[in-house]
């Protein structure tokens, strides 16, 4: 690719560009037909164009976020479909429809938002206490599952 100069109008669209069609920045790299070392070089040296693609992605995942949200809760909303005649003449109804909840997205949600508790790596391991007669639940690391020490019981966080 040849060298394009930097113009400033690049921030305005490169913010576009990342909020309503979600570019990456290999993405902005091919509409502005430079590559993708360029566009790092041009959000460290033209601040209005680095705070323009960070604006643009802000949005863009507060957009996601939200679709993921309302994906994990499920959601009930209403629909405007044509089926009969109103006094007015138009023909309309309203329909509602019901969205289960999603596990995968909640589980995509939790990952990110409760890091500390919902890691993709993380297993319950139960052990049984016979002088107590009840089971605790550990969660445990995968890196640590396999772990035993000298008595058979497994070394686990609680």
């Amino acid at each position: 690719m040849s060298y394009i100069k930097y113009k400033p109008e690049y921030a305005k669209e490169a913010e576009i560009l990342c909020a309503e069609l979600y570019a990456t920045e290999l993405q902005l790299a091919k509409v502005f037909e430079v590559d993708i070392m360029t566009i790092q070089a041009w959000k460290k040296k033209h601040k209005a164009f680095g705070e323009a693609v960070k604006r643009g992605k802000s949005e863009a995942d507060a957009i996601i976020e939200q679709s993921l949200f309302r994906r994990a809760k499920g959601e009930t909303y209403r629909e405007k479909t044509i089926t009969k005649k109103n006094k007015d003449g138009s023909w309309a109804t309203m329909t509602e429809r019901v969205v289960p909840p999603d596990t995968s997205a909640c589980v995509k949600w939790l990952h990110n938002r409760r890091r500390d508790k919902w890691k993709p790596d993380q297993q319950i391991v139960e052990v049984v206490q016979p002088s107590k007669i009840r089971t605790i639940n550990y969660i445990v690391d995968s890196s640590t599952a396999n772990n035993s020490n000298d008595d058979g019981e497994i070394d686990a966080k609680q």
